[in-house]
C-alpha cells in the first residue's frame, strides 16, 4: 500500500475505533439506566437547586437532570441543606453523582468519588455593599482594619486567613458556624446592611447578585482555583459518558438559555412604562377582559390589570427565562392544569381566564384570612413564589410570634428566612426547602404600588 495513503488510513481507522467504542458505552450506559433512577446529590442555592413557582430549578439541577434524560434514566434528587451536609453525603457514598463543583484537591481523592465532567475555574470573590455613601475596597490592601464574616471550618476562612497573612494582617475575620449559616445567608447579611464583607466562590456571588442589585462582588481575592462534579469510582462507564455530554452540552442551543437564566441579571422592575395607552381613560386594550375575569375573583379590575402588567407589561408573547408564558404568565403545568392548551396559551382571552382560575384556587386556601386586602397580597405572592413557600412562611410566622394573617413585616418577613440554613432545614416546620424570598417580596410590591397608580390614573 501507498505510504501516504497508509498514513492517512492509520488515523481515520483509530478515530472510527475510538467512535464505535464510545457508542457501544453509550449503549452499555442506556441499558444499564435506562428507565432507572441515579441518585443525585446537589445544594440548596439560587446557584444550584430550589423549587419556585412549583418547578425545580437551579443550574446544577438543570444540567444534571439533562444529562439522566440524554440516557433515559430519571433522578432521585437527594438536597444537602448545605456544603457539610453535602460533605455527609459523600463520606456515606449515599449518591452516584455530587452534581455541585467541588474544589479539586486531595479531600476528595481520600473518599470513594472521583471528579468528573468539565473542569470549571473559579475563584473567591469580596462582596460588599455597592452603596455610594461607603468607600468601596478596590484592592485586598484596603481590608486592613474591616471586619470580614466568612463560614467557621470553610475554604473561606482558610482564605481569609492566608490573605490577612499575604497583606501583613490587620484584617479583622469573623465566623459563623456553618451548620448554621450558609454563603447565601452571608452575602444576604451584606445586602442588608447588617454586616460589610464577606467571601463567596464567583459563581455564588454572581447568581446572587441578580436578586440583591445592592451588592458588588467584583473584587477577586483568591487565585483560580479548579472545580467540578464528582461520581463514584465504581461508577467508570458512567463517569465517562457523563465527561463526554458536559463537554459537547456547552455548544448546544440548549446550554445558552440555562446560563441566562440564573447568570444575567432580569430587567429592572422599575424599567420606563412603555404599554399603557395615552391618556386617562384606558390602561390597556386588554382592559375588558380584566373587569370580566376579576369580578369572579371579587377583585378591582385595576389590580389583576397590575399583576398583568408587572408580569408581562401587556405583552401577550411574553416569555420569561423559565418558561412563563402570555399576559399572565402561566407556567407550563400550571397553565395546562386550568384549561390551556399549546394551541391558545398565548391567546390574551384564554390566558387571562386559565390565570382567573388559578387566583380563585389561590384564595381559597387563604380564605381564612379575613381582610380581602392582606388576602390578595397572600395570593399574589403565591402566585409568584407558588403556595407551598408562603404556606410554609405562614408556619414560620406562628412559631416565631408573627401574625400569619399579616403580609408586610410578618409572614413577608418569614419568607426572607426561608433561605436561612437553620430555617429550611428544619423539615418539621418548613416543607418546601430552601427559597430566596426577596423578589417575591419585591413583586408583591410592585403590583401593589402599580395598583395604587393604576386607581390614580383611572377615577
Amino acid at each position: 500500500m501507498n505510504i501516504k495513503l497508509l498514513s492517512l488510513f492509520i488515523p481515520a481507522l483509530l478515530l472510527s475505533c475510538k467512535s464505535d467504542k464510545i457508542a457501544e458505552e453509550k449503549e452499555d450506559i442506556i441499558e444499564v439506566y435506562e428507565n432507572s433512577k441515579i441518585k443525585v446529590a446537589v445544594v440548596y442555592g439560587s446557584a444550584s437547586y430550589f423549587v419556585f413557582e412549583e418547578k425545580e430549578m437551579g443550574y446544577e439541577f438543570e444540567l444534571v437532570t439533562g444529562f439522566a434524560k440524554s440516557i433515559g434514566a430519571e433522578v432521585d434528587l437527594i438536597a444537602a441543606y448545605n456544603i457539610e451536609d453535602l460533605k455527609r453525603i459523600i463520606d456515606n457514598n449515599e449518591a452516584d453523582i455530587i452534581a455541585y463543583p467541588l474544589k479539586i484537591d486531595d479531600d476528595i481523592k481520600n473518599t470513594d468519588y472521583v471528579f468528573c465532567g468539565t473542569e470549571r475555574i473559579t475563584h473567591q470573590v469580596l462582596v460588599q455593599p455597592n452603596d455610594k455613601k461607603i468607600i468601596r475596597v478596590s484592592d485586598v490592601t484596603q481590608l486592613k482594619g474591616k471586619e470580614v464574616y466568612v463560614e467557621n471550618k470553610s475554604r473561606y476562612l482558610q482564605r481569609a486567613k492566608n490573605l490577612n497573612r499575604e497583606i501583613g494582617g490587620g484584617m479583622i475575620i469573623r465566623t459563623f458556624e456553618s451548620d448554621s449559616v450558609s454563603t447565601e445567608d452571608l452575602i444576604r447579611k451584606v445586602a442588608k446592611g447588617e454586616i460589610e464583607y464577606t467571601f463567596a466562590d464567583n459563581n455564588i456571588a454572581k447568581v446572587s447578585a441578580t436578586f440583591f442589585r445592592n451588592i458588588d462582588p467584583a473584587l477577586q481575592v483568591s487565585c483560580d482555583q479548579s472545580t467540578s462534579w464528582l461520581v463514584l469510582k465504581s461508577r467508570t462507564k458512567l463517569k465517562s459518558f457523563i465527561d463526554e455530554w458536559l463537554s459537547n452540552n456547552r455548544i448546544t442551543p440548549e446550554y445558552a438559555p440555562i446560563v441566562k437564566r440564573y447568570y444575567e441579571k432580569s430587567i429592572d422592575p422599575n424599567v420606563t412604562i412603555k404599554y399603557l395607552l395615552p391618556g386617562g381613560a384606558s390602561l390597556s386594550i386588554y382592559d375588558h377582559i380584566y373587569k370580566e375575569n376579576a369580578e369572579k375573583l371579587g377583585w378591582d379590575w385595576k389590580l389583576l390589570a397590575a399583576l398583568s402588567f408587572e408580569e408581562s407589561r401587556f405583552d401577550p408573547y411574553a416569555m420569561s427565562k423559565v418558561g412563563a408564558r402570555g399576559l399572565l404568565q402561566m407556567m407550563p403545568k400550571t397553565g395546562y392544569r386550568f384549561g390551556l392548551t399549546e394551541q391558545n396559551f398565548v391567546d390574551p382571552q384564554e390566558n387571562i381566564k386559565a390565570g382567573t382560575r388559578y387566583l380563585n384556587s389561590l384564595q381559597r386556601i387563604f380564605r381564612s384570612i379575613e381582610d380581602p386586602e392582606e388576602r390578595a397580597k397572600f395570593v399574589l405572592a403565591s402566585f409568584h413564589a407558588g403556595v407551598g413557600h408562603i404556606l410554609d412562611a405562614r408556619a414560620i410566622a406562628r412559631k416565631y410570634g408573627y401574625d400569619p394573617d399579616i403580609w408586610d413585616n410578618n409572614v413577608a418577613s418569614c419568607l426572607i428566612l426561608k433561605s436561612e440554613t437553620d430555617i429550611y432545614q428544619d423539615s418539621a416546620l418548613v416543607k418546601c426547602g430552601y427559597f430566596k424570598g426577596e423578589t417575591t417580596l419585591e413583586h408583591v410590591s410592585n403590583i401593589t404600588n402599580r395598583y395604587q397608580e393604576f386607581s390614580q390614573r383611572i377615577k
